[in-house]
């Protein structure tokens, strides 16, 4: 007997893999897509192996910088909107939103080429310095006005000769952050003039005040600089009126102990005297800082010339002596006993003793050598600009202090 023939398959189980086909295909045709694209976003290309030209991977470098792990620049604004707002707010007389403007230009540009001149040769630096080329061209396409704000808020000083400042009115910080301002324009002259004889990248006083000086006071505020930090839309200016008038730059922990002996005598200068003591014996610990008295004058001298800067400040001193004393000893007499001006004598003595020691074991060195590493510190990214390659010196001065005037 003939078995029948089979069954044909259902429908749908014929369909089956062509579906399945279908549903690989599209799922691979939106796959590669997205996949690129997401590499475009996020900057993954780089120009070998996806067909990309090498000057379009650079863009894409510069363009997403902020995203790639590793390098973590501190854009906060993308050129194009810097672009518009310098557009939109150039005039003669610039707002406030337009000095804003000009803070973002100089730190994406300045800070983005200093990271390129010191990272190592690859991709980053690559990057960094196509950044900095998109930055400059915003930048030169505002440089007459830039310039004139430059002028008009910061004058730039002669290139040669000392500027004498009293800090009646400024402390060093900004003092330098002005100086500096002075350097980073002439560094910028030298490398970079347009045809017009103006230096395209005008002196960098906001971006030296917020990304250099403002880190750099915060380490003194922890060296006991107090100063009143209010923000305001004229911040520089603000903290300008309101500077302090010392600086300290070193501290000494000193623990000390004095004792006196106070007497007194009854029926004295006759044949039979009475004499009674009492004795006071004080410890405790000395807190002294040194540093300088910024009321002085003091004065930097740039030249460009001779790429020197030369910082000359008064000697150091000691600006303050904070005693926290124990009265560890008293032993009052039958009728000598202690009292206020006693023991605030014994404590002026612990002063003046552990005051002796800081000095003897050099706080007065100690805090003129931090002040100079402070100011090398401060001048330290003018190496990174092209052009630029200034040597600072710091000196002291023992000559008489010229009071400020009002």
């Amino acid at each position: 007997m003939t078995k029948p023939p089979p069954a044909a398959p259902p429908r749908r189980r014929r369909l089956l893999p062509v579906l399945l086909l279908l549903i690989c295909g599209g799922i691979t045709l939106l796959t590669v897509p997205g996949i690129y694209l997401a590499g475009d976003r996020f900057g993954y290309h780089r120009g070998y192996g996806v067909g990309l030209r090498e000057g379009r991977a650079q863009e894409l470098e510069a363009r997403t910088l902020q995203r790639r792990p590793g390098v973590q620049p501190r854009l906060d604004v993308p050129p194009e909107q810097v672009e518009r707002a310098l557009t939109e707010l150039s005039g003669p007389a610039p707002e406030p939103a337009f000095a804003e403007a000009l803070d973002r230009v100089y730190r994406s540009l300045i800070l983005e080429i200093g990271r390129a001149y010191t990272t190592e040769p690859g991709q980053e630096r690559r990057a960094l310095a196509a950044y900095a080329e998109v930055s400059a061209e915003v930048v030169e396409q505002h440089h007459a006005q830039l310039w004139r704000w430059r002028q008009a808020r910061h004058p730039l000083p002669g290139t040669t000769g000392a500027l004498e400042h009293h800090s009646a009115a400024v402390d060093l910080h900004l003092l330098l952050k002005d100086e500096a301002c002075t350097v980073v324009g002439e560094a910028w002259a030298r490398s970079a003039v347009a045809d017009t004889g103006a230096p395209r990248l005008p002196g960098m006083c906001a971006l030296l005040l917020k990304e250099i000086i403002a880190p750099w006071a915060a380490e003194l505020e922890d060296l006991a600089l107090d100063r009143d930090v209010e923000t305001t839309v004229s911040g520089a200016e603000t903290r300008h009126k309101r500077a302090i008038m010392e600086l300290a730059t070193s501290e000494a922990q000193i623990e000390g102990v004095v004792r006196h002996d106070f007497e007194s005598t009854l029926f004295e200068g006759w044949p039979i005297e009475a004499r009674d003591r009492a004795t006071l014996e004080v410890r405790g610990l000395g807190i002294v800082k040194a540093g300088f008295r910024l009321q002085d004058t003091y004065e930097v001298t740039v030249l460009p010339d001779e790429d020197r800067i030369v910082v000359v400040l008064p000697r150091a001193e000691i600006l303050s002596n904070t005693l926290v004393p124990q009265f560890s000893r008293e032993r009052e007499g039958w009728w000598t006993k202690l009292d206020t001006q006693q023991r605030n004598q014994a404590i002026r003595a612990l002063q003046g003793k552990v005051e002796a020691h800081a000095r003897t074991q050099g706080l007065l060195q100690d805090a003129e050598a931090r002040a100079e590493q402070l100011i090398q510190d401060l001048y330290a990214p003018l190496i990174w600009l092209p052009g630029s390659s200034y040597q600072v010196e710091v000196a002291f001065s023992d000559a008489p202090q010229t009071p400020a005037e009002p």
